[in-house]
């Protein structure tokens, strides 16, 4: 269960949860403020909607709401897609063994050993600095 306080708030959670349903902002905005198109005044109420919406996004709340949310959906396939690699590594053919075990040292071998953030960088003798060329 999600813990922030858009959790208590149900319109912003429930806004949160129509955008990572992949609704658009105007979408999310009819649903959660439950607009009717027979209403004669809709399309000035849906734009009033969408900008709230639109305003909700930009918070910090927001956000974090949303990717807790993403978190919390994500874990149950990786757990899924891990099985399966495991269980592809595990497999008689060497094919498939073999593109199991590649495609997770590509994928996670960085993170694993701690270099994802690392850049490595090559200095020729007489290379120029790195940065603008210098004009002349």
């Amino acid at each position: 269960m999600i813990r922030t306080k858009y959790h208590m708030n149900s319109m912003k959670y429930h806004a949160v949860r129509c955008i990572f349903e992949g609704l658009s902002y105007k979408e999310a905005a009819i649903k959660v403020f439950k607009l009717n198109p027979a209403d004669p005044e809709y399309e000035s109420k849906v734009n009033k909607a969408y900008q709230k919406i639109l305003s909700w996004t930009k918070e910090e709340e927001f956000d974090r709401c949303y990717k807790e949310l993403c978190k919390q959906e994500a874990l149950p396939r990786y757990s899924r897609a891990m099985a399966l690699f495991d269980k592809q590594m595990d497999n008689k053919n060497p094919w498939v063994a073999q593109g199991a075990a590649r495609e997770l040292a590509n994928r996670y071998g960085p993170t694993i050993m701690g270099e994802e953030q690392n850049t490595i960088t090559v200095k020729v003798e007489g290379m120029p600095e790195m940065g603008t060329p210098d004009e002349e």
